[in-house]
């Protein structure tokens, strides 16, 4: 019986050695690169809709965090969010006296990148859906 034992305790110690020796997988794909760039936007809804305009969007201080530049057609607006895979959260954040909140999704092939968003200026909060193409 303590042989059967040993040998039991040793498979199992040497199952655990193994296993905490090896690698956990990417808790993800990391979309950045695909993001950044120049996006020619729609706006579909919102109080200026429809409108066009070019929005630019830079890498942040990780690979998970990006900056949208112009968006809602202001060029002197710069939105952090954050990336999730292909989805993108906006998370509640003024630049140049308007909050911003919002989320958005790429599509596999990133030729569209649909972000709904809501902004402020004081005067209420103004929904947008925005649709970004390169």
């Amino acid at each position: 019986m303590k042989g059967i034992f040993r040998i039991s305790l040793i498979v199992t110690l040497f199952g655990l050695a193994v296993v905490s020796c090896v690698e956990d997988p990417p808790s993800g794909e990391n979309y950045q690169d695909q993001f950044v760039g120049n996006w020619n936007v729609l706006e579909k809804t919102g109080i200026n809709a429809p409108q066009s305009y070019v929005v630019e969007i830079v890498r942040g201080g990780t690979q998970d965090e990006i900056f949208i530049k112009g968006l809602y057609n202001n060029p002197a607006i710069m939105v952090k969010a954050e990336l999730f895979g292909l989805e993108l959260d906006i998370p509640f954040q003024w630049s140049d006296s308007i909050s911003f909140t919002g989320s958005g999704q790429a599509n596999i092939g990133f030729d569209q990148i649909t972000i709904d968003f809501k902004a402020n200026d004081g005067s209420g909060d103004d929904q947008v859906r925005a649709i970004l193409a390169p």
